[in-house]
């Protein structure tokens, strides 16, 4: 779970650095806001490979299941 964190934690600081918009504008300068839109896709990258993992893995035991129960 705490790869949602920093994404959406990463995110905010992007929103906050780029738009100077959000929760965090004002806070932060927008210095790193490059660096910190590669530190968000990166993250949103790997929760989205997360997903299809379980999404498979789900998959994958159901087979199983019905495979073994029969």
């Amino acid at each position: 779970m705490g790869e949602f964190f920093l994404t959406a934690f990463s995110g905010l600081y992007l929103y906050a650095a780029d738009q100077n918009a959000g929760l965090l504008a004002g806070i932060i300068s927008s210095e790193n806001a490059k660096r910190w839109e590669e530190v968000h896709e990166f993250f949103a990258n790997f929760s989205v490979l997360l997903v299809l993992i379980h999404i498979a893995g789900v998959i994958f035991e159901s087979i199983l299941q019905i495979n073994f129960c029969e």
